[in-house]
């Protein structure tokens, strides 16, 4: 039996990325997904929302473009404070809005 492709996923290997914020400036490990990226995968954010399909779309997310932190950066950046949803991250010079935080190491 030949099965359908349910969801169509992209990404790209890891990159080193210069992170701006409000809590200061670092370099971390980042990676662009596509926005079905973690539903493919099963993975719940720890808080928060996955990214969706509006989130691939130019002007598809008001907010900018959608960025999910992982738990060590939450932890690091915002002490695990419910508030860092909402907070923006200039991202290599791109604005990007927190949505989410998912499990450090996906």
């Amino acid at each position: 039996m030949i099965k359908q492709c349910q969801i169509l996923i992209a990404y790209n290997t890891l990159n080193e990325a210069q992170i701006k914020g409000s809590n200061g400036m670092e370099t971390a490990r980042t990676q662009i997904v596509s926005g079905e990226f973690f539903n493919a995968l099963r993975t719940p954010p720890l808080i928060g929302r996955v990214l969706t399909r509006a989130d691939d779309v130019k002007g598809g997310n008001p907010n900018r473009f959608g960025a999910v932190i992982s738990e060590g950066f939450w932890q690091r950046w915002f002490n695990r404070a419910p508030d860092a949803i909402g907070q923006k991250l200039q991202v290599n010079n791109t604005l990007f809005t927190v949505v989410a935080s998912c499990l450090s190491g996906l």
